[in-house]
């Protein structure tokens, strides 16, 4: 019998002093799956720049929503949603699932970026994104957030950098990660509720069928204007560079 074999039983004997040797096999299973979950809960961020050189300071594009088939396609995740439409247009070079969000390193045309869906609930959102920005060395004006907003018409949608959260809980949570002034943003419209309607109840309610249909251009929009973000990214960058 090898020497880690018996060393593991003599452990489960002292942990488990009244189990039968039938039951160590058990145990045994039991312990090897906790180590793999313990595992996954503490994987490294990965390394997008193994295959590809990058330059510091390369942009970041969040989308912001709720986990889980319950939010999918509610007004609170029109941001999410931005995200998988460019998803789709763009070319993907490398991507990463870690408990935190969905990761990529992308491309359009001679733009590279990382486009980042938080997985974490909308309150959440700063304590995903603060670390992305940490290990990639992304600086908070060249991070660019896509979330829904009341305060504008359905479809349309306005760029903004800093300002106040006005009670978007996703927004107010990336201010204390990041810092008011910091990051832009793209508020994409969901318009106000009615006036008997609780607001976390409108932001929380799936689009209706009319929204639905509409929503695509506004999607394009969204894309368009962070395409446009990125561009005064790389001319900044190759300003400073004396190009």
């Amino acid at each position: 019998m090898k020497v880690r074999e018996l060393l593991l039983r003599e452990r489960l004997r002292k942990r488990h002093p009244r189990l039968r040797k039938k039951e160590w096999r058990k145990v045994r299973l039991r312990e090897k799956r906790s180590k793999r979950r313990r595992a996954r809960r503490i994987r490294p961020y990965p390394e997008l720049y193994t295959e590809v050189s990058q330059p510091e300071g390369i942009p970041l594009v969040v989308g912001l929503g709720n986990p889980g088939s319950k939010y999918r396609r509610t007004r609170h995740n029109v941001g999410s949603e931005a995200i998988d439409r460019l998803r789709e247009i763009v070319d993907i070079i490398d991507e990463y699932t870690w408990p935190q969000g969905w990761l990529a390193l992308a491309q359009k045309e001679d733009q590279r970026f990382i486009l980042f869906k938080p997985l974490t609930f909308m309150n959440l959102s700063g304590a995903a994104v603060e670390p992305v920005c940490r290990h990639y060395l992304v600086a908070a004006d060249d991070v660019l957030v896509l979330h829904d907003d009341m305060d504008i018409s359905y479809g349309e949608v306005r760029r903004k950098a800093g300002g106040g959260s006005a009670g978007h809980r996703g927004v107010d949570s990336l201010i204390q990660a990041l810092g008011e002034g910091g990051f832009h943003r793209l508020r994409i419209g969901i318009g106000r509720p009615a006036a008997e309607t609780d607001p976390v109840d409108h932001v929380l309610t799936q689009l209706s069928p009319e929204e639905r249909d509409e929503l695509p251009g506004g999607l394009e929009l969204a894309s368009q204007l962070s395409f446009d973000f990125l561009e005064e990214k790389v001319g900044k960058s190759q300003e400073d560079a004396g190009e």
